[in-house]
């Protein structure tokens, strides 16, 4: 019974899903990073706005408003780079859903995952985000399920699994 085949998804990579992903992933894992970097930008802007309303000199303000401002930006647009890098690449990966783990194939390879050992899943927009652990995560594109299997899969996934679901 465990090893009865519940739910296959077959997703076909796109930039819009890796667009997506990175986006996804980046703002997962630099939650600390992002709250530091702003709260120093913010920090780095009334210094500049210090030092020039008290005439200390305009490098230094220009300086401090600078580096403020490229704090401020530079995380949130961070997985603009390894997108850029990867977005041409096309695959296709087969989910296999069972009662206690499922697998993974891309490209000839298969991956197994059990989902107690699973970090979290997060459903946002037309994607759903298996963190298998920090550095390893599958996407699976709802749009290419039928009827209500999307629904039905999330229902599944929820009972095995720390579920998020973002707007």
């Amino acid at each position: 019974m465990a090893d009865e085949r519940l739910y296959t998804v077959t997703t076909k990579t796109n930039p819009m899903l890796y667009k997506e992903f990175f986006r996804m992933y980046y703002k997962e894992n630099l939650k600390t990073m992002r709250i530091i970097t702003t709260i120093s930008g913010i920090v780095l802007i009334i210094l500049a706005a210090f030092i020039f309303a008290n005439d200390l000199g305009p490098v230094w303000a220009f300086l401090s408003a600078w580096i403020g401002a490229v704090l401020l930006v530079y995380p949130r647009n961070a997985f603009r780079k390894p997108y850029r890098q990867i977005k041409g690449n096309i695959a296709e990966t087969k989910f296999d859903f069972f009662e206690d783990y499922m697998t993974e194939k891309c490209a000839g390879q298969k991956e197994k995952y059990s989902y107690s050992d699973m970090d979290k899943i997060i459903e946002k927009g037309q994607y759903i985000y298996l963190f298998h652990d920090k550095n390893s995560v599958s996407v699976i594109d709802k749009t290419d399920m039928k009827d209500d299997g999307a629904k039905s899969l999330a229902k599944f996934l929820k009972s095995k699994a720390k579920y998020i679901v973002k707007k």
